[in-house]
């Protein structure tokens, strides 16, 4: 019998409302909106395929909660839809940019 290796992923799963940068919470940073998580620093195209989306960008830095989440994931970043629920995730950021909805008006 041969087992079936099952990817470990956070699609599905809530993104934890986390402290960030001492007072606001992850929920009052995304306001509502997409928002992209990521461990790795975004390059100026891609910071601006993600503002130009309307989504928020959090970047979680090495030792912090949103950090070690990516990682328990097996994550480099996550999409997450406004409701919180991680849409996609992944250990390439360009590939997730593109899966932000279009421009939000």
């Amino acid at each position: 019998m041969v087992r079936q290796v099952l990817r470990r992923t956070l699609a599905g799963t809530l993104c934890p409302n986390v402290v960030l940068d001492g007072a606001r919470r992850f929920d009052d940073v995304a306001a509502g909106r997409f928002a992209i998580v990521t461990s790795v620093t975004p390059s100026a195209a891609q910071r601006a395929a993600i503002e130009g989306c309307g989504a928020a960008l959090v970047v979680a830095r090495p030792g912090s909660e949103l950090h070690r989440w990516l990682r328990q994931g097996g994550a480099h970043a996550a999409v997450v839809r406004p409701d919180g629920t991680v849409m996609r995730s992944g250990r390439d950021l360009s590939e997730l940019c593109t899966a932000l909805p279009g421009p939000l008006h």
